[in-house]
């Protein structure tokens, strides 16, 4: 019969430059990784906001500058696509 409160698990973790060995619990290890998990995944979310945000002030800013541009002179179209420098970014989370 396995115990997993009985079991114990060397963990090699680097703090500061430096390597430190400790002996967990299986189950002291599962929770560690559940939580970092959580983290991991909180972070991501934050990350993907902020992208979508980021999009949305591009595009906000290019629709502006062309906008400008065709105000400053009404009789010439602008030349530059704006949109060339998008390298499909928005295909690729």
């Amino acid at each position: 019969m396995l115990i997993a409160e009985d079991e114990k698990i060397i963990c090699e973790i680097t703090k500061d430059n430096q390597t430190v060995i400790e002996e967990r619990s299986l189950v002291d290890t599962v929770y560690i990784i559940k939580d970092q998990i959580r983290d991991l995944q909180l972070d991501y979310e934050k990350l993907k906001k902020d992208l979508e945000d980021e999009r949305k002030a591009r595009k906000k800013l290019e629709s502006t500058v062309q906008k400008s541009m065709q105000s400053s002179s009404p009789g010439v179209l602008p030349t530059a696509n704006l949109n060339h420098n998008n390298h499909n970014s928005e295909s690729n989370p």
